[in-house]
């Protein structure tokens, strides 16, 4: 099976992630908060495909920490592999460009974002008070198979709308 592959970086800071609006007229998921991230070129990997999309998409550079985890969602045509990755700006004080904000951790749940960044948020959330991210004793969290249906937190049924994040 051919997937349509795609690296998203989970920049914290201070408390704070970098997240940005897709715009409300957006072919895929208008309106939807993201994290920084998008498609894997051949020649790259996906932990330089997470960094170079972070700098382009929000002027920010980035050290990664960890491949936290990934996402098949079978329902897309193609079906995407979706992998994600903590990261630390290199740039503490760096001011990212709109759409790209830094939104406390305590204000993620309140954003609309993908269902496929469901379990994102709730890491984040399990972090707050933590010296570390969650699982940051593995290098890697196996991939989980998404199918869009209701019973997973924030999904919408794969309808490509945003869903509530738990």
């Amino acid at each position: 099976m051919k997937f349509r592959r795609i690296a998203v970086a989970v920049v914290v800071h201070a408390g704070r992630v970098l997240v940005g609006k897709r715009a409300d007229d957006a072919a895929e998921q208008p309106g939807c908060a993201e994290f920084p991230g998008g498609k894997i070129e051949p020649h790259e990997t996906p932990e330089g495909a997470a960094m170079r999309e972070c700098l382009e998409e929000a002027g920010i550079a980035i050290r990664l920490l960890e491949r936290t985890f990934g996402v098949v969602l079978q329902e897309a045509t193609p079906p995407l592999w979706i992998t994600f990755h903590w990261a630390t700006p290199l740039d503490p004080e760096a001011v990212p460009r709109p759409p790209f904000t830094w939104v406390p951790i305590a204000e993620l749940s309140r954003l609309n974002f993908p269902a496929a960044n469901a379990q994102v948020i709730a890491m984040l959330g399990a972090k707050r008070g933590r010296s570390s991210f969650p699982g940051a004793e593995k290098s890697c969290v196996p991939f989980l198979p998404f199918t869009g249906d209701r019973s997973h937190p924030g999904s919408r049924g794969g309808s490509g709308r945003c869903g509530r994040a738990p």
